[in-house]
């Protein structure tokens, strides 16, 4: 059951549109800020092709699939906890992002990376929702949304900028400062707009079974190209999905029968 907040005071909103909006911010800033340092980290490491496409492909991948899962977690458990969550792993794989010393380690921290930035995500409009009067509500979502196409946009820019200055670590490093001020904030400003359900529960499986699907459709799409669309490898990696996503399922059919063709 959704608590309204207009008696916290007008000044309540704000506070939530500010730290929201940092969040819609960062999200897809991190996600187009390193497409401008691949090459300055692929020659600093020493990796190759095929491990240089999943630093950016490990965020999006763990971000995309958890969106909704997580945000039907914090419609159970409340968005509050699960936003501060959200930015606590994001800033603490930033970290570990900057400090990785091998390929595979800056993959791996990049899809924790993107984990956080899903329990952000999901969590920041119906946040907004939550605190704004109707009346309001529509230029709260609209500022909320533009702080996600900026930070796309400035993303590569701002990526260029610390990567001629201060070298490609300081893409990730430069997330700490502002997740510790907004882990600051919402921890003390922020109030739960939702009250904890007894009746219902989380369906893991249901949960697992959408991510595995989603995993394999959308790895599928990146490296058909690479492997054949009718190959092996990609027609098993479309049969999860195949049973969630009608578009899967009809790409699979293609493929085999291209294969028995």
């Amino acid at each position: 059951m959704a608590v309204r907040m207009a008696e916290t005071g007008s000044g309540y909103k704000w506070t939530v549109l500010l730290v929201t909006t940092l969040g819609a911010f960062m999200a897809p800033l991190d996600g187009s800020i390193v497409t401008i340092a691949i090459p300055s980290i692929a020659s600093s490491i020493k990796i190759g092709l095929e491990t240089v496409v999943w630093i950016p492909l490990a965020y999006l991948l763990l971000l995309t699939v958890l969106l909704i899962n997580v945000g039907r977690l914090a419609d159970l458990k409340g968005r509050k906890r699960i936003y501060i969550l959200g930015f606590i792993i994001f800033t603490t794989a930033s970290i570990l992002c900057g400090a990785s010393a091998t390929g595979l380690q800056l993959v791996v921290f990049r899809a924790l990376q993107g984990a956080g930035a899903a329990f952000i995500a999901s969590n920041s409009a119906a946040i907004v929702t939550d605190s704004f009067p109707s009346w309001e509500r529509g230029k709260a979502l609209g500022i909320n949304a533009m702080a996600v196409y900026a930070g796309i946009m400035v993303g590569p820019v701002v990526g260029g900028l610390l990567v001629q200055s201060y070298g490609w670590r300081s893409i990730f490093y430069v997330n700490v400062p502002i997740g510790i001020l907004v882990v600051t904030l919402a921890s003390l400003r922020l109030k739960e707009t939702r009250t904890r359900s007894t009746d219902e529960r989380f369906d893991l499986a249901g949960a697992m079974a959408l991510s595995v699907a989603l995993a394999s459709l959308l790895v599928a799409l990146t490296v058909g190209g690479s492997f054949g669309w009718h190959s092996i490898p990609i027609m098993s990696m479309m049969l999860p999905s195949a049973a969630y996503t009608p578009a899967a399922g009809s790409i699979l059919a293609s493929s085999l029968t291209l294969a028995v063709g």
